[in-house]
């Protein structure tokens, strides 16, 4: 069973990043999704991975049952409030279809955490997969170029890489992964530094090859703060949290005054030079259009939103793709797309989950730093990368996915904390005091 898991855990990831209907070829992949076979294939991939979590789960329902003390309860509580928005969604059956699947990932990866569990058992499956989808992108692009580059005739992404992956942000987002993972384990010192140098060069080659320059960033980013977790170059003791918050607030204030004070003092031109940082124009490369669409989208309806993840798939958004010119997928923003589909409720959740995601690593971090500072940098990347790409709760974004299945092996982490501090506590109790053998001293006079 614990290698039954394995398998479908490393799959349910893959399916993230690999496209649809796993059509590799352009030509076929248009085909495959004017086709409308999406549902179907959904289903095949999808289906068998959610029974699989079930059947883990079912096996092991007592320890099941007591690890759910431990997992983040909004990210459980956020497809509930999903499912319902059936109630008032304009397409009921895709709401119905996305919240099973969000739903699978947690019940996947809960599976996974009660089967040949040890606490590095999350990155000895990921950073393998991750590598080896690298590698393989590389061999793509090289060897199959129609493949693996984009021959668009956008400029954004006419000679970009997207390998194996189904586009350059999604190769972008799987380096960015790789970088983080390798990374940690140079920092960590869990992995001889050939090895770790290795990874990384290859996980930065491809982030290049792909021209994204969010997700570079923010893989540095992530790195550093590793590296200041890990590598302090000064032991900072209690205060190090503190001192570490306030040297990035050093490091990103010229950033932010740059975009400021660069010369430029209309909004237009504010937005440019701090676009430029991110490698974008003045609109994130018309991100801000969409922006404002969803802006007055969520006016309309903004405490229970349009129903789940049914917004852009649906008629409703056809004025919207009107103005746009183009057939937007998504919103390329998390958090408003969130805040469209599922209202002030569930955009509030999700604030929610990730202020509890971030409190669960702190208390992770004073009982296994290593593995702490790997789950902090992942989650920090996801929620980063949300501004510019929607990730947040699609069951087939690799942001959501690295989240969820990060977010349960760090509530696994605390689970065998607290289990060992439980039997510490009751070994106490049942030991034998210090004077249990001896007889009570002469207190007579």
């Amino acid at each position: 069973m614990p290698t039954v898991m394995m398998v479908g855990f490393a799959l349910g990831l893959s399916w993230a990043f690999l496209p649809g209907g796993l059509e590799f070829d352009p030509v076929a992949r248009e085909r495959f999704t004017s086709s409308g076979e999406g549902s179907g294939t959904f289903a095949l991939q999808w289906m068998p991975l959610i029974l699989l979590g079930i059947v883990g789960i079912f096996l092991r329902f007592r320890a099941a049952t007591l690890l759910l003390r431990d997992l983040n309860p909004w990210g459980l509580l956020i497809p509930l409030w999903a499912m319902a928005s059936l109630l008032w969604a304009a397409d009921p059956f895709t709401v119905f279809k996305q919240s099973v699947g969000i739903a699978g990932v947690v019940l996947l990866a809960w599976g996974f955490v009660l089967h040949g569990w040890h606490p590095q058992r999350f990155v000895t499956v990921i950073r393998p997969l991750v590598t080896v989808a690298l590698a393989a992108s590389l061999v793509v692009g090289l060897l199959m170029p129609h493949i693996g580059v984009h021959a668009e005739q956008q400029f954004e992404l006419n000679g970009s890489w997207r390998g194996i992956t189904y586009q350059k942000n999604g190769l972008g987002q799987l380096s960015a992964t790789g970088i983080i993972l390798w990374f940690h384990a140079w920092a960590s010192r869990s992995v001889r530094l050939p090895v770790s140098l290795a990874g990384m060069a290859l996980s930065m080659l491809m982030i290049l090859l792909s021209r994204s320059s969010t997700s570079l960033l923010l893989s540095i980013i992530c790195c550093g703060l590793i590296f200041l977790q890990l590598r302090p170059p000064l032991r900072l003791g209690a205060n190090g949290p503190m001192v570490t918050a306030a040297s990035w607030l050093m490091l990103l204030a010229p950033l932010v005054g740059y975009a400021i004070l660069v010369g430029a003092v209309d909004s237009e031109g504010i937005a440019q030079s701090f676009g430029s940082i991110f490698g974008k124009d003045a609109s994130f490369s018309g991100r801000t259009y969409i922006w404002a669409e969803l802006m007055d989208q969520i006016a309309k309806h903004p405490w229970a939103g349009v129903g789940y993840n049914s917004f852009w798939s649906t008629p409703l958004a056809a004025e919207a793709k009107r103005r746009l010119g183009w057939s937007v997928p998504s919103g390329h923003n998390g958090y408003l797309d969130m805040w469209n589909t599922l209202g002030l409720v569930g955009i509030s959740m999700l604030v929610m989950m990730l202020m509890r995601g971030f409190a669960d690593i702190a208390r992770l971090r004073r009982i296994d730093p290593a593995n702490a500072s790997l789950h902090f940098g992942l989650l920090l990347y996801s929620t980063l990368a949300n501004l510019t790409e929607s990730g947040w709760f699609i069951p087939m974004a690799y942001t959501h996915v690295i989240v969820v299945y990060s977010s349960i092996t760090v509530s696994r982490l605390l689970f065998d904390a607290r289990l060992r501090s439980v039997a510490v506590q009751t070994a106490l109790q049942h030991s034998p005091g210090p004077f249990s053998s001896a007889r009570p001293p002469n207190r007579s006079p």
